[in-house]
């Protein structure tokens, strides 16, 4: 009898490649979840982690904004990734999460020391995920029909 070969051998690897993949794929999504979370309700102060970004980026209520539609339009895009392979539906839960996410963490500003609730800020965390869905969406039925499955 063959060691570690055959169908069996080829299937097993597999699927402890497909079961990496996977938990690499959940770790990436809860890293960039907490991240978000973190980023927003960490306090504004002069030297603190979210001033420097925020001046990095140029410091305007503009400029935040699309730091904003990028950082939630990224999380819904996570999202999806991670959540296609188990339902059809993806998209609906990873804009959930998303939009859960950006007006929670928007409101819980108001107790955050040097932050505060911003409907522009509100507006940006709202319209980073509804643009990412289509986006994401396509490019991913685009990779499938490359591949040739149906959809």
């Amino acid at each position: 009898m063959e060691r570690g070969g055959g169908q069996m051998g080829m299937s097993l690897r597999k699927h402890t490649g497909d079961r990496l993949l996977a938990s690499l794929r959940w770790l990436l999504v809860a890293g960039w979840t907490v991240l978000t979370v973190a980023l927003m309700l960490m306090p504004a102060s002069e030297g603190s982690v979210a001033k420097n970004l925020s001046l990095f980026a140029g410091g305007s209520e503009v400029t935040d904004a699309i730091g904003h539609v990028i950082l939630y339009g990224v999380l819904t895009g996570l999202w999806y990734w991670a959540l296609r392979v188990h339902t059809i539906h993806a998209w609906a839960g990873a804009l959930a999460v998303a939009l859960t996410v950006g007006i929670g963490t928007e409101l819980l500003q108001v107790f955050i020391p040097d932050r505060g609730a911003s409907v522009l800020d509100l507006a940006a965390n709202t319209i980073g995920p509804l643009l990412a869905v289509p986006f994401v969406r396509k490019s991913s039925r685009f990779k499938r029909a490359k591949k040739g499955v149906k959809q």
